[in-house]
């Protein structure tokens, strides 16, 4: 088994019951892990479908009996498809074991203090209290968000922003695997889009307890923090015959030193910069 694999796909189709037809094509994709991945494209194309399918939020695969998508961790290979198959809190279970999640809705419980907020998914997990309460005050701090907000401030009070970078904490918090974002940065200036980016690239590393390499998967339309913080950008493009999103081997640029490569070219920033722009515009001119 490919210790550095996290995700395996092949010939996938994703497809939401009561749908006449598929939204998304995958037909080879490998995330590594211990990377940033980027999935970038026009409104449309199957991004949330796609971060769907990956976190196990939605069964968009067993529509269809083609193709397969694998997850690996701690040595074992995971056939996601074979999961919706089990409980309801069997999923939930392996969720809460692996996965962590950044909504655009940021989903905060406005009953809870902005710290109850962000502690509760660790204590749910067995951490203790008083390291939830460190935790989370060290992450505000980072964060730079009101110090009194570390006390019983009310989520209400909070401003859209405050509210993404507490949902933020929440999620970065957590034990994980994997760190699901969807537009984790919609909300946010360009200052503290950088400020959150920059923490979750401090996440993504060896841990030094268990040496586990955490992953983020990274759903955006600003391709300009995707070629700052990616190691990988995967731009979902639209079929020009079937009309939906697709990913194929050309779709995937990794990250190696100045270099973006995919399966037939390299790129250095400038032209990777280049590459993303004409993209968006052929993608949307088939819209």
């Amino acid at each position: 088994m490919n210790d550095e694999l996290l995700f395996a796909i092949n010939d996938l189709f994703c497809q939401y019951k009561g749908s006449i037809k598929p939204v998304l094509h995958i037909a080879n994709l490998q995330i590594k892990r211990g990377e940033i991945v980027f999935f970038v494209g026009p409104s449309g194309v199957g991004k949330s479908t796609l971060l769907e399918t990956l976190g196990l939020m939605n069964d968009t695969t067993s529509m269809n009996e083609k193709g397969s998508i694998s997850f690996f961790s701690n040595g074992r290979k995971y056939d996601m498809k074979g999961l919706w198959k089990g409980s309801e809190k069997a999923l939930s279970e392996f969720r809460k074991s692996f996965f962590s999640f950044i909504f655009q809705n940021t989903n905060l419980f406005t009953t809870l203090s902005a710290i109850d907020n962000v502690n509760v998914v660790q204590l749910l997990r067995g951490t203790a209290q008083k390291e939830a309460d460190r935790k989370t005050r060290a992450m505000f701090k980072e964060l730079e968000l009101p110090a009194d907000m570390s006390n019983d401030y009310p989520v209400t009070s909070l401003s859209g922003g405050q509210r993404q970078r507490v949902a933020f904490a929440r999620a970065i918090v957590s034990d994980f695997d994997v760190l699901f974002a969807d537009e984790p940065t919609g909300n946010l200036d360009w200052f503290n889009a950088e400020k959150v980016m920059n923490v979750i690239q401090a996440e993504i590393k060896p841990q030094s307890a268990s040496g586990k390499l955490r992953s983020a998967v990274i759903v955006s339309h600003d391709t300009e923090l995707a070629l700052k913080f990616a190691d990988t950008i995967v731009f979902i493009e639209k079929n020009d015959d079937s009309k939906m999103g697709q990913i194929t081997n050309s779709s995937v640029y990794r990250k190696s030193q100045n270099l973006w490569i995919t399966d037939t070219a390299k790129y250095n920033h400038e032209e990777m910069k280049v590459v993303m722009q004409n993209m968006y515009k052929n993608t949307e001119e088939r819209n």
